[in-house]
């Protein structure tokens, strides 16, 4: 599958806004009234995670071969980095629930880690396929 800049932008909010939509009700019956705001911190969290990760993809022009190997290491990096600080940070602020909050982004990251890995695919087949070295 390959993945344009605003395809992966309109593909991530899409399946945040999907695995949300199907656990909201649920979150709220198991975790209480407050649980609902942490659901959704916890989506847009991954969903940021995501953004940033693919920073490194959706930054540059240049798609040579002999950068998707420290592209897909920087893109990994940054979106598990991204996703750790803002989580602790959120779950530190007292501001959530942290069972909630936590369990929605480790949901909403799993939920958009299938669709960084096809937009990272599209981009190094892509740069393969020029066969620039």
């Amino acid at each position: 599958m390959r993945l344009g800049r605003l395809g992966f932008l309109l593909a991530t909010s899409t399946a945040a806004g999907a695995a949300l939509g199907l656990g909201y009700w649920p979150t709220i019956r198991w975790a209480g009234p407050g649980s609902g705001s942490a659901a959704l911190a916890g989506s847009v969290v991954g969903l940021l995670a995501s953004w940033v990760g693919a920073a490194p993809f959706l930054l540059t022009s240049r798609r040579t071969s002999r950068l998707v190997a420290p592209m897909v290491l920087a893109s990994t990096a940054l979106r598990s980095f991204a996703a750790m600080v803002t989580a602790v940070g959120l779950a530190l602020s007292d501001c959530f629930p942290v069972a909630p909050l936590l369990i929605w982004v480790a949901i909403s990251y799993t939920v958009l880690l299938p669709i960084d890995v096809a937009f990272a695919m599209g981009f190094a087949r892509q740069a393969i396929a020029r066969g620039s070295a």
